[in-house]
């Protein structure tokens, strides 16, 4: 727990403080540079060997792979960032990438992963291959499908020995980025023979007729010897092929945001996603639930109930090697939340420096009639919100001085159709209830007999 010391009266001390943690509490990413698919892919070469493939069209990214100069590479996408050009090409062979340990499980024969989350596959930083340090998709933001399979080449574990990733052969459609002034023009003759592909057939599809050719003998649909074009890609294939490898077929193949699209293409392997466990299943859903509160304003946001929540979830995570990586994300979970709840905390405190004599931890409950348990403004949920965990709804204190805080949860209530409580929502209400409220737990749920309007 975070325990913060304000002297009485000292708002510059306590507002100094709040900007240091503040900062501490940002993450900053680099700024997307100005990309576009190219009309038409072209094929270019490095013009020496340790040009550097990066992670985004964006001098200040990370590299992920030096190249050499008798590459081909196809280019499929063009980015600008102030005067430098950079080109988006395919992964070259033998180019790997990244699955995040909490996104993916690994099935029985060791080296096959199957995602249990949306998951965006990460460029690798070539010169510090973690996690924190391998932040950019290869798949410009969009995500591959919950049961997509993936194969698996190495681990990679942190100083604690905990795996927090997988290497795995990057799928079709992986792009990095190079310069542009430092690559030179090449062929398409000249990629297929660097991927081994076969050479392009010669475009025969109807012979001219000539004076030996008769009307009584027309060419016939099965006489034509259609061109038939080999997969520019064939050195990628894997569990995510795609026939054509143009960006638009990367975007229906891969099901960007859809998370249980995975009919865009039909040689997707997985058709349907699979069942997870009981505790993986939790596990995702509070994974949502944590997006949505990271979103919420950090005054109002509600980091006691999912602190709760993803304490019960590690006590029901079966104990044995498989869920270790599971347990290491949310354990960073909580030490995250709990440091966003003891900073919101901080917030309240300052507020109450600035109504001298007033407290916070009390003053509503104090003032309370005997005939309510708990007196509040009833609010929707971002946790309990039917979706991700059970519904309920949110009782917040009345107490909040100004607008920088937004209020402490008091109790969550279930809902009971006969009570119209989406009537009553942002109204003070007073709840009459059973339950007592207990200081000592993180959350108290309430089953209302009654709750009143009261202002």
């Amino acid at each position: 727990m975070l325990t913060i010391a304000l002297p009485t009266g000292s708002r510059s001390f306590g507002l100094g403080l709040l900007a240091i943690l503040a900062a501490a509490l940002c993450l900053s990413a680099p700024a997307a540079a100005q990309d576009r698919p190219v009309d038409e892919p072209y094929f270019v070469s490095p013009v020496k060997d340790g040009v550097v493939l990066r992670s985004d069209a964006n001098g200040a990214t990370y590299p992920v792979r030096a190249l050499k100069g008798d590459m081909v590479l196809r280019v499929v996408r063009r980015g600008q960032d102030g005067q430098a050009t950079y080109l988006g090409v395919e992964y070259p062979p033998g180019t790997p990438a990244m699955a995040p340990a909490s996104d993916v499980v690994v099935e029985s024969d060791g080296r096959t992963l199957t995602t249990v989350r949306p998951t965006a596959l990460r460029h690798i930083n070539l010169d510090i291959p973690t996690v924190e340090q391998s932040f950019i998709g290869v798949f410009f933001r969009r995500k591959l499908p919950i049961g997509t399979t993936l194969e698996m080449t190495e681990v990679l574990r942190d100083a604690d020995g905990v795996i927090e990733a997988y290497v795995i052969r990057a799928p079709a459609g992986s792009v990095g980025w190079v310069l542009e002034s430092e690559t030179e023009g090449s062929t398409e003759k000249a990629y297929r023979a660097y991927m081994q592909l076969p050479p392009v057939e010669v475009e025969s599809v109807t012979p001219e007729k000539t004076e030996e050719t008769t009307v009584d003998e027309p060419v016939t649909e099965e006489a034509v010897d259609p061109v038939t074009e080999a997969d520019p890609v064939a050195e990628h294939d894997t569990d995510v092929a795609i026939e054509d490898e143009t960006p638009e077929a990367v975007d229906a193949a891969i099901a960007g945001d859809n998370e249980g699209d995975t009919t865009a293409n039909d040689d997707t392997v997985v058709e349907a996603p699979v069942e997870l466990p009981p505790h993986m299943e939790t596990f995702r859903k509070l994974e949502d639930a944590y997006g949505l509160v990271n979103e919420e304003p950090l005054e109002s946001a509600e980091f006691e109930s999912l602190i709760d929540a993803y304490n019960h979830l590690d006590a029901d995570i079966p104990d044995s090697a498989e869920n270790r990586a599971v347990r290491y994300v949310v354990a960073r979970r909580l030490a995250m939340l709990r440091l966003r709840r003891d900073f919101q905390n901080a917030l309240f405190a300052l507020d109450t420096l600035e109504r001298p004599g007033s407290s916070f931890s009390g003053e509503t409950e104090e003032a309370l009639p005997s005939r309510y348990t708990v007196i509040g403004k009833l609010r929707r949920s971002v946790v309990y919100d039917g979706t991700n965990l059970p519904l309920m709804y949110r009782v917040m204190s009345l107490d909040s001085p100004t607008g920088r805080a937004g209020g402490r949860t008091m109790a969550y209530v279930k809902p009971d159709p006969k009570l119209d409580l989406d009537l009553k929502l942002n109204s003070v209400v007073g709840v009459v209830s059973k339950e007592k409220l207990d200081r000592d737990k993180l959350v108290n749920v309430l089953k209302p007999s009654r709750v009143d309007v009261l202002d």
